[in-house]
């Protein structure tokens, strides 16, 4: 029986030689195109990550050239109380000196507080620390970061892990309010960079959170405060 098989199988290839083997030469064509495709798109996607590296140094280094000493000013954001439709302050901002970042100090309407930090183009991953430094403060002290559920932005919640050195919230507010400056190292993957922030003015914008504040008709829902 085996020797049966054996002529069939031969017979069978003697018969169909001529389509297997042009099937078999455009098989190992498709398999080396492949391999050369795979090579040539990890070169691509390497040499981007290369560019968007550099490009991304040249951003922090010109910004930080060209940074304002002064600072820039507080900006308070404004929500209408869905009970009382007063214009309850809910957030106040400031733009860090070389306008890299924005933080956001908010209390919200259920009572949470938090600040967001958002540096447009610039990822950070909420499973690194930040490091926050007052001008006050010999020394620099780690806080914890957060993702927002709905996007990718971070912010630091008022909850930190104080028993393993984390500074707690509010003892960053009160910094806010008692410093005149701020710096944030930003955990920034392939470019780690110190970003800083003027604190004057702080105390009026930080005490203006969750009271209500009158605002021009013609203006939009944004006033800035004096320093």
């Amino acid at each position: 029986m085996a020797w049966l098989i054996g002529i069939v199988s031969v017979v069978i290839v003697i018969i169909f030689w001529r389509i297997f083997l042009p099937l078999a030469v455009i098989l190992c064509i498709g398999g080396v195109g492949i391999y050369f495709y795979q090579n040539a798109e990890r070169e691509k996607r390497t040499q981007e990550k290369v560019k968007a590296t550099v490009e991304l140094r040249k951003k922090i280094l010109n910004a930080q050239k060209n940074a304002t000493p002064e600072g820039k000013e507080w900006t308070v954001n404004t929500k209408k109380d869905p009970a009382s439709d007063k214009d309850i302050v809910r957030s106040v901002s400031i733009i860090s000196n070389d306008d890299l970042c924005e933080l956001i100090v908010q209390k919200r309407v259920d009572g949470s507080e938090l600040t967001g930090l958002d540096c447009p183009g610039i990822k950070i991953s909420e499973y690194d620390d930040i490091y926050v430094k007052f001008d006050i403060d010999e020394t620099s002290r780690k806080m914890d970061i957060k993702t927002y559920t709905d996007s990718k932005d971070v912010y630091i919640p008022s909850y930190q892990y104080e028993r393993s050195g984390y500074l707690p919230y509010k003892d960053f507010i009160n910094g806010i309010i008692t410093a005149n400056g701020l710096a944030i190292k930003i955990p920034e993957k392939t470019q780690e960079f110190w970003t800083k922030f003027s604190l004057k003015g702080s105390v009026l914008s930080i005490d203006a959170l969750g009271k209500e504040i009158s605002l021009d008709p013609n203006s939009t829902n944004k006033t800035e405060l004096s320093k």
